[in-house]
Parts: C-alpha cells; structure tokens; sequence
C-alpha cells in the first residue's frame, strides 16, 4: 500500500501490524499533517454486527480529549477497508524503551503519573481500554506519554468486540477477571497498568509462561517475585494495583493517580483523592510477620511519644493539626513614605514562615487587602480560613549619626477566642533587623508547635549585609506588588534592583527578582529581544550559584525555562525545588498551574491553581486564571464560580469581568447579559493595555457594525495587542466593510493593517503572532500563496504542541485565513479539531461570530454544530 492515496491519506510508510490491525503512516493532504492509520482486521470487518458495534465505540473514544492519550481524527470508511485515523506519535513504544535501557525510580514513576492521569480521563467518559500494555503506551520525544488504541476500547458495560475466547487484550497484562472471560470494568486497566509499572522496574513481567494459558495460570495463582530496592509505599501501589480480586484493587484511576503524586512529590498535596491511603492488599495469612512487626512498631511509638510529649515546652501549643495563619501588614508608625520598608519586613517574614511545611501561611497578597481593616479578627480568620493572626507595627527612626533604630512589636493571636498569646517588643540597630525577622517568624513557629527549620531560624544567614542594597531591593519588591500598569512599575523596579547587586554584588534574592523582572518584559511582549532573555538567564544563574538553597533562586530558573524557552519540563523542575525549599508558596503553585495549562495538561493545572488560590484567597489574578482554565475546557459553570469570586473581590472593571462576558456568550450565547457586565464601567479601559476590546467584540457579534466602527474610532489603541494576537484596528475595520460589500474601503483597511505588521515584523522577525496576522492581511487582499505562507509561519514558530493556549490562536488565525480564500473543507477540518480540544473557541461563539458566515448555508456547518452542541 505505501505509496497510494485513500481518500486523501497518502501512505508513506508501513509502522506496524498486531491482532488488531495494520498501521500505516499517511499524510493528511488536506490538512498537511502526518498521521497514523489503523486498518481494522477482515474478523470485524466480515461481521456486520461487530462492525457497528466497532464504529459506535471508536466514536466513543474520539471523544476522549487528553494531552496523554493518542487522538483519534476520525473513523473512514473507503470501499471495502474501514480504518481509524489517529495522532502520529514521533517516539518510541514503552516496551521497547524498557528493553534498551532500565528507567531510574524517578523516570518510572513521571511515566506513571502520566498513564493515569490518561486512565482517568477516560475512565471519566465511561470508557475502558482493556488492553494496556507497554506495547500500546508511546513515549515522545520530549518525554511525554501516549495511550494508544483507544479506538479498539470497550465502553461502559457494552459487549466486548470479540467473543470469549477470543478475548481482547495481551495475556501477560490480562487480569485475572479478563482471562477468565468475564465482564470487566475499569478495573482490569488498573491491573494491567500494574503489570507495566512492575515492568519498567524490573524489565520482566510479574507473571511468565511458556505460552498463554501457563500465563493465565499463573495470573490466577501465583504471586509475583518481590521486586527489590524500591521503597515500601511504591511496593504498596504495585501490590494494591495486582490484586486479584477486584474489590481490593484501586478502584478508579485518581486514587492510584493520589498515591503515585505523593510518591513524585512528598511536598504535593494529594488534590486528586484526599481518602486515597496506601494499603497493603495481601492476605494476612500471607504475613505472619504482621503481629509481632506491629507490637514493635508499637512499643517504639509509644518511646517516640513519651520522649516528645516530655520535651515541649510547657507555653507551647501541642496540637498536631496543620494550623493556618496569616501575617497581615504591620503598621507603619514612622513616616509615609517609609510604608515600603514596613511591607518589606511584613513580606519577609510571611516568607520565612512558609518555609515550615507544618504551618500553612496565607500569601501577602491576600493579607494585605486586610490592611488598616475595620473587620473583627473572626472576621477575618473565617474569610481566609486561618487559626492565628500575626500582626505588629513598624517604627523606623532616623538619626543623623547613622546610628537608625527600627522598633517592631508583633503581636500573635488565637482567632478562635480572640487570646493575644504572644507579644514582644524589638528595639534595634537598623543593622539587626535580619535577626529580628529571623526572630519573630522563629517564635511564632515555637508557639505553633511547627517543624523547625535545621539549626533554627536566628542561625540563618542575611541576604546582604549591605542595608542599602537591602532598601532598594525593598523598594524593587514594592513596585512590582503595587503598579497598575505593568511595564512602567517592572522597568521602574529592574533599576532598582540593578541598583541593588551594584552595591552588594553577593545579593541573590536581588539578582533573582531582577531576573523574573526581565522574565516579564519578555513574556508580556513589551521587549521579545534575545538581549533581554539572556539578562534573564545571567542573572537567574547568578543567583543560583550564591545561594541554591533559597525558593527565589529557582522560582527565577522556573520562569526563565517557562517565559523564556517554553521549556516546560524544566520549568517544572525547578518550581518542584522551589516548592520543597517552601511549601506554602503560592505563587510556585500558580506558576505551576501555568506551565500545565501551557503544556496542555488543563487538570493537572487547575489543580495547582486551586492549591494556589488555598494559600492566597482573595489574589484576584489567581483566582481568574482558574476560571480561565475551566473556560479552555469548556466547563463553563466552574468558570462562573470563579469569575464572579474574582467581581466580588474587585468589582472593578478588568479582564474578571471580560472573561465573565465571554462565559455567557459561550455557555449560554446570552450577549445580553454579557453587555450588562461590561457597560457598567465602560469608562474605564486599562485593562485594554493587556487584552482586547470586548465593546468591539460584543458588538460584531450582535452585527452592530455602526457601533463596532465607532468603537474602533473612539479608542486610541490596536484592537487586540496581548500575548495571543496583534490586531490593528484597520483589519477589524476591513473585515466590516467587507461584510457590508463595501469593497473600497475594504481593501484600502487591509493595505493598511499589512503595510503596518511589515514595519513591525522586521523588527520582530520570531513573533509568531506577527506573520499570522500578516498572512490575514494577505488573505484579505487575495493574495493566496503569501496568505497561507505567513499563517503556517505563525503555527510553525509556536505549534500547539509546544504551546496549548496561544498555539490554539495560531490554528485559529490560519481557519480565518482559510475561510478568506474560499478553502472552506481546509477550515472545517481545522475547526472540527480545534471544537475538540481545550481552547478559547466554543460552538455558541462558533454560531454567533461573523467571521464564520460563509460557512453557514454548507453541509458541513449543520454536522460540526451537533456534533459540538450540548442539550443543557
């Protein structure tokens, strides 16, 4: 077959052949994109039954949307031949990464995590594959994992494919349910899975036999060799997952997901299944050891508790709850225009507190909106859910023989009886206020009961003995936590902190936050050049090589991988250490749910962002970033809740409320209401700096063009210039007088808008968003081959698969691009995948956007909106 056309697949070259099928790798020639092709065996084909049955599960499986699981495109039916259209996977198959090179504990368990974070999102719609094995999980290039043949899967409690005896599924992997013939549920996935993970440790498989049946013998009876040099709770997992009897086996894919988190990351709280415990599944008349073993483990309990117990301090709280605090703003008693040095101090000792994994700490950023406060203190512990609040004033005085003391009374209270249980008053040289810090965060954590960081916390050295260098890095910090408008406090806080390592060239937290600070000037576009990456990476590194052990150092490494090179799983890496060094730092969890969402691992984000938005309530930022996360995935009421949270907390006018618009045309095609959230604060439009005219927006949508052109003509800036689009207001312009067959002036606009990204984008050559825009220009003008040139530019300098948001902006600029020059099949293929991938298109937009009217009198249109519709 290599080598001929099928339908409009061409086949290049032949991937492999197994029981069920023969694959191919083809190319899409209409979409120009490689893909694999499975052509099913003539034992379905022959069968009209298990055909249709075959074709009522595949559909079911092209369902299943998850960056961990091979997509099916679509099922073809040419003649006589039936086949599956799939992801092409540039990698390698796990079984045959297992035999040239054993994994490391750590590689096993990030391939684990990924099969079942697979698993569960299948599991989720209903379907069970009944055939994993390492033979059908693919390892890319870049590490990621890929479930295959999905396509062949069983869903719900539906007949299988085949009839017993010819069952489904590898008999090394079968579970002993699915050997013998039984019906299965998701269940037997586990046991398979189990059977993989004991494979990549051990490089055999658990049960072994010359043939099948000695296989399923010993599937049945015998239990497998213990594997050796891995810890207890990784033993526990492989135990539970290959327990025989169902009922003892994980039952759904986030407990075991529970379990294989926590052993990735000790530090991770379990968000996937908070019951999940590891448990041994063994018989007990297997372990005759258990008894005596538990009345040791008991007797050195009780030694342990007595030798605890007996050396607390009598002032001491000993609960051993996780107790939750907040430190609020300490008062600042000198002048005004010292406030920044007095939410320095406040900032820095909320840092040192976070670094006790057994205290959970509330971030500054929502503490700080409890400033100067007319709540109660219950008021207050009941709005962010914390135990104790730390509060205090500042002082700072100045004296002209540079002798400047600093006066700092905290003061720690119960909120549950409202008891002041500790307070203390430090007066001091301005050069202790090191140890003062150090000293106040290490009494709380005594009071507190907490785990003590080693050597204690007066025993830490100062980030610089130059004070300053220490005041301008105060003041950097106070820029970045209070400007407005971005770029102006970020350039205003890079000087000071250049400042800062200029007198004290040993300062790493200086040289971290001056590296995060470029990090920003990157990755907001205000300046993409190389030179501002490279300052980013020099000083990142720089402040790693003074002091590793410090959260910034590597929070500065995580963004420079993020921001700076998309390289996502170093990003990871280190925001892990980070997270390890301080447990109760949100903003690691937040830069975590991002480089998730990057990736395309949308669950795996909204779980560090919740995790982010425990430890810092009310940052509004967090907050909408959730919401936007369950917006990409469509679940549009999650995306509510979270939108409307972020109103409440700032009801005034940003991107909150142009998100909030955006759920209700997507969700409920409801413009009306969505005009309502908007026009209450349409005077004020900072927040266009950053996003787009949602006026515009609403008002092409409703085909309101008079009031789309007199927006346009109100408003001094582009029509979108974010991250995601650059959109001249003579495009938007053009595209309207396009609508109105006003040719003239159509084509007058789209001159103007191109004569305008060609300027730019000689200075901008890698700006994807620059040739996708310039390839709609050409479109616009007719232009075809220039057209389609500059879109597949944008798509290749920033593909999906390297960038899941902004990528998906890329295939949408190249569907307008299509739609314009008439290749309407091209921009129906395109928009039928990108309907079913996370993104920001949605079918109700898909109905109301004007872009798409060309489509709506083809057969194709009606198909993709039921197919996409959903009954509410």
């Amino acid at each position: 077959m290599i080598g001929q056309t099928i339908s409009h697949y061409k086949i290049l070259e032949k991937l492999g052949e197994g029981g069920m099928g023969v694959v191919y790798k083809a190319e899409d020639t209409k979409l120009e994109r490689e893909v694999a092709i499975k052509f099913l065996p003539k034992h379905i084909l022959a069968n009209s039954e298990e055909r249709e049955r075959f074709k009522i599960e595949a559909k079911a499986a092209a369902s299943l949307n998850h960056p961990n699981i091979s997509t099916i495109h679509s099922i073809e039916e040419v003649d006589d031949s039936v086949f599956i259209v799939m992801e092409f996977i540039d990698g390698v198959e796990l079984k045959d990464k297992i035999k040239s090179n054993p994994f490391l504990i750590e590689k096993v368990i990030d391939i684990a995590v990924q099969i079942a974070e697979g698993l569960e999102a299948a599991y989720k719609k209903g379907i069970v594959h009944r055939d994993i094995k390492s033979g059908n999980i693919m390892i890319t290039r870049d590490g990621k994992v890929k479930i295959m043949d999905f396509g062949l899967a069983k869903v719900g409690k539906g007949t299988q494919l085949t009839k017993i005896g010819s069952t489904v599924g590898t008999a090394a992997y079968m579970s002993p349910e699915q050997s013998k013939g039984e019906d299965v549920d998701h269940r037997t996935d586990i046991w398979s899975f189990g059977v993989v993970l004991y494979e990549m440790l051990t490089g055999k498989q658990p049960f072994k036999g010359d043939y099948d049946q000695a296989i399923i013998y010993s599937i049945l009876n015998e239990e497998p060799e213990i594997i050796k040099n891995i810890s207890s709770e990784l033993h526990s997992i492989i135990q539970k997952a290959l327990s025989k009897d169902p009922v003892d086996r994980y039952q759904n894919a986030n407990e075991m997901l529970a379990d294989l988190i926590d052993l990735k990351n000790e530090s991770f709280t379990k968000t996937y299944s908070q019951s999940s415990k590891l448990k041994s599944t063994a018989k007990k008349k297997k372990k005759k050891w258990f008894v005596p073993a538990a009345i040791l483990f008991f007797i050195a309990f009780l030694i342990v508790a007595y030798i605890y117990f007996n050396n607390l301090s009598g002032e001491n709280e000993t609960t051993t709850e996780r107790k939750m605090i907040v430190v609020l703003p300490f008062e600042n008693l000198g002048s005004p225009e010292d406030n920044y040095f007095a939410d320095g101090i406040t900032e820095e000792i909320t840092s040192k507190l976070a670094s006790i994994g057994s205290i959970g700490v509330i971030s500054r950023n929502s503490a700080v909106q409890f400033a100067k406060s007319n709540k109660t203190t219950k008021e207050i512990g009941k709005e962010l859910g914390v135990d104790y609040m730390l509060e205090g004033t500042i002082r700072w005085a100045k004296a002209k023989d540079n002798q400047n003391r600093v006066r700092i009374t905290p003061q720690l209270i119960r909120i549950s009886d409202d008891t002041n249980i500790w307070a203390e008053s430090y007066d001091r040289v301005l050069d202790d206020i090191f140890n003062v810090q150090n000293e106040i965060a290490q009494r709380v954590v005594d009071k507190l009961g907490g785990t003590l960081i080693e050597g204690g916390l007066q025993n830490q050295s100062p980030p610089t003995k130059n004070l300053n260098a220490y005041d301008l890095y105060l003041r950097g910090l106070s820029n970045i936590n209070s400007g407005n408008n971005l770029e102006t406090y970020v350039v205003a806080s890079i000087k000071l902190f250049e400042k800062a390592v200029e007198l004290d060239p040993e300062f790493a937290e200086a040289y971290a936050e001056l590296s995060i600070a470029h990090s920003q000037m990157y990755w907001f576009y205000y300046d993409r050049s190389d030179d501002r990456i490279n300052k980013t990476l020099i000083n990142a590194e720089k402040a790693l090589s003074l002091n590793s052990g410090i959260p910034k150092s590597h929070l500065a490494m995580g963004y420079y991988f993020y921001w700076g090179k998309l390289n996502y799983q170093k990003a990871i890496e280190e925001f892990n250490i980070a997270l390890k060094l301080q447990p109760n730092n949100a903003e690691v969890y937040f830069g975590l749910g991002a480089v998730y969402r990057r990736k395309g691992d949308f669950n795996l984000a909204i779980q560090n962002f919740e995790k982010g938005c425990e430890i810092n309530p009310l940052a509004v930022e967090y907050i909408r970033n959730t919401g936007q996360t369950f917006f990409l995935i469509r679940d549009f009421k999650n995306s509510e809740k979270y939108f409307l949270k972020a109103k409440e907390i700032s009801p005034a006018f940003d991107l909150s409320n142009v998100w909030l618009a955006n759920v209700y045309v997507g969700w409920k095609a409801d413009l009306k209401k969505a005009k309502e959230i908007v026009s209450n604060s349409y005077s004020n439009r900072d927040f266009l700096d950053v996003s787009f005219n949602i006026f515009v927006y609403l008002n092409l949508l409703e085909r309101n063009f008079d009031g789309a052109l007199k927006e346009l003509d109100t408003y001094p800036e582009a029509y979108e210039n974010s991250q995601f689009r650059y959109t001249p207001k003579s495009q938007i312009k053009a595209f309207i007088f396009g609508l109105r067959n006003e040719t003239k002036l159509k084509k007058e606009n789209y001159e103007s808008a191109k004569m305008e990204i060609e300027k730019i984008i000689k200075d901008n050559p890698n700006d994807e968003r620059l040739h996708s825009a310039l390839g709609i220009q050409y479109a616009g003008l007719g232009e075809k081959e220039k057209a389609i040139l500059e879109g597949k530019k944008g798509i290749e300098l920033l593909p999906l698969d390297k960038e899941a948001w902004r990528g998906y902006y890329r295939q949408l600029d190249m569907v307008v691009i299509y739609l314009m020059l008439g290749e309407y099949d091209k921009s129906f293929d395109l928009l039928d995948y990108l309907l079913s991938i996370p993104g920001d298109l949605n079918i109700n937009t898909f109905k109301l956007d004007p872009v798409y009217d060309p489509l709506r009198n083809l057969p194709k249109y009606k198909t993709l909106i039921e197919k996409y519709s959903v009954k509410e």
